[in-house]
């Protein structure tokens, strides 16, 4: 799978990580054991279902949300202070990684 793409200070902040990214990244790794020859099977599928839960769910809220503050035009900024078409476009990447 993709590695993780960690996010310099001077994008993120200092010391902060940026939610929907590092959340991103916690999935791919669920489905890395997914893919994992040396898991049982029937673990295997397990974390194939977790993944596609969590990813569902990502989609259905945190994205929503994200896309609804960058239609709206809402100058919102996360803690890390990545505004909100920017966070949407990573997420983008990350997705397709």
């Amino acid at each position: 799978m993709a590695t993780t793409q960690r996010l310099s200070s001077e994008a993120t902040g200092p010391n902060l990580l940026n939610r929907e990214l590092s959340w991103l990244d916690l999935n791919k790794r669920v489905l890395e054991l997914a893919a994992d020859p040396d898991e049982p099977l029937l673990e295997r599928v397990k974390f194939c279902s977790i993944f596609s839960n969590n990813l569902d769910e990502f989609f259905m809220v945190r994205v929503a949300g994200l896309l609804d503050q960058v239609v709206a035009r809402v100058p919102v900024r996360s803690p890390d202070e990545i505004a909100s078409p920017h966070a949407a476009a990573r997420i983008d990447l990350g997705v397709r990684a």
